[in-house]
């Protein structure tokens, strides 16, 4: 475990250091089944002064044998320096779930919590199954990564395919083992995001979000891979709800 949390925290630091260290208010990105932080690479560093901080997970080799809330815990921790400005966290699809555990962690612990958790094309955790890409076909879910690195680089080398895969694959194990009992009524509000052309995930299912708090439902035009492009509105929808404050000194650890 202690391997996988010093993994977990050169991974914040390496991607979204420099933003954290400097920003004012943030949204932390996760990124989507299969893909790392590079599922961000077209998103702007910042947007109306809000910065956009993508998060690598560890190496699958090792969260594959962990839990979804133990990565939301080590996640949440890794946090800590940085929890003294508005910040929000956003997860397209299955990442959402690592997005509601961590924000339920903070709730219960009586930390400081997301403005927002954005939750994009997924139904809540305690309307599982929530192994949607497991029961597709292989051809299917190929096909749903190479979408997805088409819109994130413009191509999809072989290469990039099959590593995305066997990441997939190791995602798809630990999205087996969540077993969430039931809803927790977080303290921050949820929004909701489905989109106009997403034919992978049904709206109607996203409205048991509502038993997870205060939720809002907004539809935005696009398909299920739209978020990696990303749309105008989405990047106005994540930076409207935190305006940026003062930072209080010396909260801030910029070490390597």
């Amino acid at each position: 475990m202690m391997r996988w949390l010093s993994d977990q925290r050169l991974a914040i630091q390496r991607l979204a250091i420099q933003r954290l260290a400097i920003a004012q208010a943030f949204v932390l990105c996760l990124p989507y089944p299969g893909l790392g932080a590079n599922m961000y690479r077209r998103w702007p560093v910042a947007r109306d002064g809000v910065y956009f901080c993508p998060v690598e997970l560890p190496s699958r080799e090792i969260h594959a044998a962990a839990h979804l809330p133990a990565l939301a815990l080590a996640l949440t921790k890794e946090l800590a320096p940085y929890r003294n400005r508005p910040f929000a966290i956003f997860g397209h699809g299955e990442a959402a779930l690592i997005g509601y555990e961590a924000a339920a962690w903070m709730c219960a612990a009586g930390l400081p919590a997301p403005r927002r958790l954005y939750v994009s094309a997924q139904a809540p955790p305690h309307h599982g199954p929530h192994d949607r890409l497991a029961r597709l076909s292989g051809r299917e879910r190929t096909e749903q990564i190479r979408t997805m690195l088409y819109r994130i680089h413009g191509d999809c080398t072989q290469e990039a395919l099959t590593a995305c895969l066997s990441t997939l694959d190791a995602d798809l194990a630990m999205l087996a083992r969540y077993r969430p009992i039931e809803a927790m009524e977080l303290a921050c509000p949820v929004v909701a995001i489905g989109w106009s052309h997403d034919r992978q995930v049904d709206r109607a299912a996203m409205r048991g979000w509502v038993e997870c708090g205060r939720t809002t439902y907004v539809v935005l035009d696009g398909d299920h891979a739209a978020g990696a492009e990303p749309p105008a509105p989405l990047l106005d929808l994540l930076a409207s709800d935190l305006t940026p404050g003062p930072v209080t000194e010396g909260s801030v650890d910029c070490g390597g």
